[in-house]
């Protein structure tokens, strides 16, 4: 009796693995297509950190009239900031946006890609640049370490500099100065901080410096992997007086002043929440800055993260099955022929199967 019933099932057992071996080849065939059609995506407008997305900035407020900016850190490539440009009612319109770097999971050239076709979809109407952070590139110091070999098609500093621009620039907006530092493993950040600090212009009405990790010795609260010559780092931010300094990496908020500095660690822009305290909440900044005045309001956007399976599904696509294509093509085309095949072979003999059990046993006539 049960090898009757299974007898039975069989044919369905056969339809349904030929069932799933086709949708996985149609799959992995619009994976490849899609992940082609992507191949030469590169920065859209208002993105990075080249001379005319500076130019942008630069231009708007040439005068030290009052304005406002956007922070926001490790967003990893959620939806939680896409979702809030997208319905959140600002009191300004701002001026430029900050992305304080892990603007994408891993540092491969498929992320990035995926990152650049998604902005490319937010219709942003401001000037976005962005902090390098230790997720988006393999910075020399990990190439010397052989990290490089973890990441599908890895990211390097160079990739980085190519398709955003500079890791440490520096710009002027309405009478302000702003520093951004590549402190991601290196110590060579500091030296770009001197050189620019150093030789600002007097007119110069307040300073704003932005890096991605933030100093471990700011405070225990701050669980981060600390930065090199941390101790002449905040000298240097005492000695030319600083207003504030913005790092991302903690995925929380904290504040703190440090004699005339403002210290705001802000990485709550979609990656998983560091510790259960109340300062873990996802969140965007918006800073009302006064220059003349030398005053500056934090506003607090606190900002929800869901999931997104078409994001899910597009980056399944685009950053693992592509990627296995464009390294094995030879491989990946004998995986799908051979499942095509099978797939469209067990349809057919399962059809037969079927059919011949509708039309029931020939019974041949005797004379």
């Amino acid at each position: 009796m049960r090898e009757h019933f299974m007898k039975g099932k069989i044919p369905y057992l056969l339809l349904s693995t030929a069932l799933i071996l086709s949708v996985s080849a149609f799959f992995g065939l619009v994976a490849v297509i899609y992940g082609i059609s992507k191949a030469d995506v590169t920065a859209p407008p208002m993105l990075g950190n080249g001379p005319e997305n500076l130019a942008r900035i630069e231009g708007q407020r040439v005068d030290p009239q009052p304005f406002c900016f956007l922070v926001v850190g490790d967003t990893k490539t959620s939806n939680a900031f896409e979702n809030f440009y997208n319905n959140a009612r600002l009191q300004s319109v701002p001026d430029f946006g900050v992305i304080m770097g892990d603007f994408v999971a891993k540092p491969e050239i498929n992320r990035h890609r995926f990152f650049m076709h998604e902005f490319s979809e937010w219709g942003m109407t401001f000037p976005i640049i962005l902090v390098a952070g230790n997720h988006d590139m393999i910075t020399n110091n990990d190439i010397v370490k052989r990290r490089a070999s973890d990441f599908l098609d890895p990211f390097s500093e160079r990739d980085f500099e190519k398709t955003y621009g500079p890791t440490n620039f520096s710009f002027t907006h309405a009478g302000c100065l702003f520093v951004v530092l590549n402190d991601v493993y290196n110590d060579s950040y500091i030296d770009y901080a001197t050189e620019i600090l150093s030789r600002k212009d007097r007119e110069n009405l307040m300073t704003f410096v932005f890096m991605h990790i933030p100093p471990q010795s700011l405070s225990p609260v701050v669980q981060g992997r600390g930065i090199a010559r941390e101790e002449e780092f905040f000298n240097l931010m005492e000695e030319h007086r600083v207003d504030y300094v913005f790092c991302g990496d903690f995925h929380s908020y904290f504040r703190s002043d440090d004699n005339h500095t403002n210290y705001i660690v802000t990485g709550g822009g979609g990656s998983n929440l560091c510790g259960g305290s109340e300062q873990s909440f996802y969140h965007v900044l918006l800073l009302m800055v006064d220059p003349r005045a030398r005053k500056v309001d934090e506003i607090i956007h606190p900002i929800e993260n869901s999931v997104d399976l078409g994001d899910d599904v597009e980056i399944v696509m685009l950053c693992w099955i592509f990627p296995f294509f464009e390294g094995h093509p030879f491989v990946w085309v004998a995986v799908f022929t051979f499942g095509t095949v099978i797939a469209g072979g067990l349809f057919v003999f399962t059809l037969i199967r079927l059919l011949n059990k509708k039309r029931g046993p020939r019974h041949s006539r005797t004379h």
